[in-house]
């Protein structure tokens, strides 16, 4: 076990390390991002938020994390379109939401949506792998939740960096991303 990925001891009282973690050393803070600012995005301009960067060794069996993305959308035009929400790992998308967003027009504040997800390592090593799942709603919209049912390579043993796009499929639709979290569970 990695003291960098050191997480908790449980144990009697020699064995209880607590926070201090493994031999008085201290348990690391769970690495995260968190996105304050608003991020506009089109069609054509798609916007990568923060990144949330994972140090070589880092990412373990069973390293979880989770990312919460919320923000709205405005559609001007009657006209078919979808919101798309991109988890990349290293500019490669690991995990594409789709968001239908129907023909009806929604201007103004528009409507708002949210995005839910998570991605667990399930291997280490220069081939390791890891699980991601998406999903997400747009106001009165009928919630998506992605249908992944592969897991993705990443070498665990480099530096890792993980990103959020959000784009709409159409020019008369653009949005704005409100808020965002990526963070380590456990």
């Amino acid at each position: 076990m990695s003291i960098l990925n050191y997480k908790a001891i449980v144990g009697g009282p020699k064995g209880d390390q607590g926070p201090q973690g493994i031999q008085g050393n201290p348990a690391p803070t769970p690495l995260k991002v968190v996105g304050t600012s608003n991020i506009a995005f089109t069609n054509t301009s798609t916007t990568e938020t923060n990144t949330l960067n994972i140090p070589a060794n880092y990412l373990t069996v069973g390293s979880n994390y989770e990312l919460r993305l919320t923000g709205s959308v405005v559609k001007t035009s009657i006209v078919n379109s979808n919101l798309v929400i991109n988890l990349k790992l290293n500019s490669t998308n690991i995990l594409v939401l789709t968001m239908a967003l129907g023909t009806a027009t929604f201007t103004g504040n528009g409507r708002g949506f949210e995005v839910q997800g998570t991605f667990t390592v399930r291997a280490g090593g220069v081939s390791g792998s890891l699980f991601s799942e998406l999903s997400g709603v747009v106001s009165t919209n009928k919630p998506v939740t992605s249908n992944i049912t592969n897991t993705t390579t990443v070498n665990t043993t480099i530096a890792n960096t993980v990103t959020i796009r959000a784009n709409s499929s159409n020019a008369n639709t653009t949005g704005t991303i409100r808020a965002y979290t990526i963070k380590e569970v456990f």
